[in-house]
This record gives structure tokens, C-alpha cells and sequence, in this order.
């Protein structure tokens, strides 16, 4: 599933009989915190059941401090494990 959004993007898909994978949510360097990924991930947990797993790294230039506090502010805690060969280290609703 793609959610787009002026300025935005976000990823999620089904991981059959395990919940959801959100592989990542954009928002354009300009407009970050704006609310722009606020909203999106809130249209994500409306749409999405649990759980929900996410990787949460630097390779799109986010910091990860700031992207750990972002998806705690949504429920999402740490979390090791891996689910058909991916890792993830956080995870909401397990």
C-alpha cells in the first residue's frame, strides 16, 4: 500500500500471516516537521492492522534519535527479531 501525500510518501505491505512491514515514510527535506509524517503515519494505523514492524535506519539520511522518538510517539517499541529473512528492530501491536 502507498499512501502519497503533498510532499510525502509512505510504503506499507502485508506480510501474510505475520501483520505489516512499513518500509518507510518520506517527506521532502523542505517540509519536514510540518506534520506531514504525523499525518501519514496516523492514515497508517487506521488502515493497517497489528502488528506492524519497521526498520528504523540512516540510510535516507534520516537521524535515527529522532526517527526512534517519531515511531515511539506512535505506540512502536524496540523490537529484535527477524521475519522471513528481513530484521526488524521496532514493532507496534505484538
Amino acid at each position: 500500500m502507498r499512501i502519497i501525500r503533498k510532499h510525502g510518501t509512505v510504503y506499507v505491505e502485508k506480510i501474510s500471516g505475520y501483520g505489516w512491514y512499513l518500509h518507510c515514510i518520506i517527506v521532502d527535506q523542505e517540509h519536514r516537521s510540518t506534520g506531514i509524517g504525523t499525518q501519514m503515519m496516523k492514515q497508517v494505523l487506521e488502515k493497517c492492522g497489528r502488528p506492524i514492524y519497521l526498520y528504523v535506519s540512516s540510510e535516507y539520511g534520516g537521524d535515527i534519535k529522532r526517527l526512534r522518538e517519531f515511531y515511539s510517539r506512535f505506540g512502536f517499541e524496540e523490537y529484535k527479531g527477524d521475519i522471513i529473512g528481513y530484521n526488524y528492530n521496532m514493532a507496534l501491536g505484538l
